[in-house]
């Protein structure tokens, strides 16, 4: 199974050790990793040049949406993929990569947003061979990016949030399905990649209705709190 963990949140620093096991045990150690907002509690934060800042998101308190095309972000990330290899992930969960959404040159920003993970892929490849690139959200980067064949060279799975219920409250909730995802999800299942889904759910009914609903998309469907501070259920084997 995959881990996607956070290597350095609220400092709890995640060890080698601990990963080690997680790969001797079977695991796949993945680390999370925002790369369209700066995080003010990240370590790096206080060194960014504040050009390169823009706002902070409204939804979540600290994170602020930045020029990441600019070299100095850049630089920063690459520094802390290395990091994390060292520490023995085998991968990277990129989060925000829906960054360049925020902009009205979508289509120039979506190109080096593609850039960008390519680079951060290309980074990796010096130190090891098998190193996997998760794109968090953003289904319709192909659709707004120019780069799609290196988008798609590059990237090793999609990972989506909501796409088949929304709201902190799910059970009150009328099923709103997104369609834009589920167009875009074919394209990346055309392309024999993975697509891994998360619903924020408490309802058991509204749980077995998405196990039911992820295999008819050929997605591997997940169930968390948003604050992912409870458990976590497979929904997959809620089919068994």
């Amino acid at each position: 199974r995959m881990w996607v963990l956070d290597p350095d949140f609220d400092g709890a620093s995640v060890s080698k050790l601990e990963l080690d096991k997680i790969f001797e045990s079977g695991g796949l150690p993945i680390a999370y990793l925002s790369i369209g907002e700066a995080e003010k509690y990240r370590d790096y934060f206080s060194k960014l040049d504040k050009s390169i800042i823009i706002k902070e998101n409204p939804n979540w308190k600290g994170n602020f949406k930045i020029k990441y095309w600019n070299k100095q972000w850049q630089a920063i990330i690459l520094s802390k993929v290395d990091e994390l290899i060292a520490l023995g992930f085998k991968g990277v969960y990129l989060d925000i990569v829906d960054g360049f959404y925020f902009f009205k040159d979508k289509k120039k920003r979506a190109d080096q947003m593609v850039e960008f993970i390519a680079a951060i892929d290309k980074h990796a490849s010096k130190s090891t061979k098998e190193f996997l690139i998760i794109q968090q959200n953003a289904p319709t980067l192909s659709e707004y990016t120019s780069k799609v064949e290196l988008l798609f060279s590059t990237v090793d799975a999609l990972a989506l949030e909501d796409i088949f219920f929304f709201g902190e409250k799910e059970h009150d909730n009328p099923l709103i399905p997104q369609d834009y995802a589920f167009k875009a999800i074919k394209v990346y299942l055309s392309r024999g990649l993975k697509v891994f889904n998360v619903e924020y759910l408490k309802d058991k009914k509204m749980i077995k209705n998405y196990s039911e609903l992820g295999a008819k998309a050929s997605i591997i469907p997940l169930v968390a709190t948003r604050a992912l501070d409870g458990p976590l259920i497979f929904a997959t084997e809620l089919k068994k």
